[in-house]
């Protein structure tokens, strides 16, 4: 939750500050550096759900904390019952195997354990996301 809080304060401060950046007209800087820093400040992405609601913005960062957790604690177990978390194990047989039927034991597995979890989540994540880029422009 200590996460989820401090992203909540964090996106009211960019918020206020790309308020505040807005209020020059930058797009006419010279400076192609001073454009580029202004237009940093005022891109607020996700944060943009801020404005519209508070409460969707709580939402998106809890999944988002949620399909991390998910997403770092899911394991693979094979027919001896040895798991393989993500990291370092199933990432070096991703990366290393050429043996078809390990990865796609590897594959398959995770996308059971870790995507069948994050899979509802990850829909009303993506949402949100196109939520927060309407309200972008």
């Amino acid at each position: 939750m200590k996460k989820i809080n401090a992203s909540l304060v964090e996106a009211d401060f960019n918020l206020k500050a790309a308020a505040n950046a807005s209020k020059f007209a930058w797009k006419n800087f010279r400076n192609a550096t001073l454009r580029r820093l202004f237009n940093t400040v005022t891109d607020v992405g996700s944060d943009a759900l801020g404005r519209k609601s508070k409460d969707k913005l709580l939402q998106l960062r809890s999944l988002e904390a949620e399909m991390e957790k998910i997403y770092s604690k899911g394991k693979v177990c094979n027919n001896t019952n040895t798991c393989f978390p993500l990291n370092p194990d199933l990432t070096n047989i991703l990366a290393t195997s050429r043996n078809h039927d390990d990865l796609l034991w590897a594959w398959k597995g995770w996308r059971n354990n870790v995507g069948r979890a994050e899979k509802e989540k990850f829909t009303e994540f993506v949402k949100l996301l196109n939520e927060a880029s309407v309200e972008n422009g």
